[in-house]
C-alpha cells in the first residue's frame, strides 16, 4: 500500500519540522549565578538553573545537525538537564569552553 511506503517519509517530515521550531523558539541567558532556558511555542516553558549545580557541558550532533551546521548544548544541572537545541557549532563551543571554566573556578569541598 503506498500509505505505509510513505509513513517513514511522513514521520522524517515531522521530526524536521520539530527540530526546526525547538531551534527557533529557544533562548537562553546567562548570568553570574544561574542559566535561564525558554522554549515552547503552543505550550512555552521556562527553566532555571543554578551555576553552582552545573555538573556537565555535552554537544551532540545527529545527522540532521551535521548536515546543516548545528548543535544541541546539554547541560547537566543537579536536579535537571537544560538542552539548548540548533546552535552554531563555534558559538556552542564558546558556551561549553566559557562554562567549563566557570566550573573550575568552583571548589565543591567547600560548600554548605
Amino acid at each position: 500500500s503506498p500509505f505505509w511506503a510513505l509513513f517513514p517519509v511522513a514521520i522524517g517530515i515531522w521530526k524536521a519540522a520539530r527540530i526546526f521550531v525547538a531551534m527557533r523558539r529557544t533562548r537562553y541567558a546567562l548570568d553570574k549565578d544561574h542559566i535561564h532556558l525558554r522554549s515552547g511555542w503552543l505550550t512555552p516553558y521556562f527553566l532555571t538553573g543554578a551555576r553552582e549545580k552545573l555538573q556537565s557541558v555535552e554537544l551532540s550532533r545527529g545527522p540532521l545537525g551535521r548536515r546543516f551546521g548545528y548543535v544541541d548544548l546539554t547541560l547537566g544541572v543537579a536536579g535537571t538537564g537544560l538542552t539548548i537545541p540548533g546552535m552554531p557549532v563555534d558559538a556552542a563551543a564558546a558556551l561549553r569552553t566559557e562554562l567549563l571554566a566557570s566550573m573550575r573556578l568552583r571548589d565543591f569541598s567547600r560548600l554548605n
